[in-house]
């Protein structure tokens, strides 16, 4: 009986270790995980632009609020210094 149960604990043990090591396999670079946040910004403004296209008024005031919601969420980012949130914004804008 006692056999059993140690088989239990060891069958257990060895999932749990499986299971906690592959969750720490999947831990991306923080410059991925930068240019991936960069890139779904740019490609958020290019969707307000192609659906503003036609008014160019309301495109400049989307775009600025967005620009503006950028900016805000980058200064809040512990992965960006200020130098950088001032390129992507300027990237962005130049969009």
């Amino acid at each position: 009986m006692e056999f059993y149960f140690l088989i239990v604990v060891l069958i257990l043990i060895g999932v749990f270790v499986f299971l906690f090591k592959n969750k720490n396999t999947n831990i991306r670079p923080s410059y991925e995980k930068k240019s991936d946040l960069i890139a779904s910004y740019e490609e958020e403004l290019k969707s307000i632009i192609n659906d503003n296209q036609h008014n160019k008024e309301l495109l400049k005031t989307k775009k600025m609020q967005y620009l503006k919601t950028v900016s805000q969420e980058l200064h809040n980012n512990i992965f960006f210094d200020e130098n950088e949130v001032k390129q992507i914004i300027q990237r962005l804008a130049s969009m």
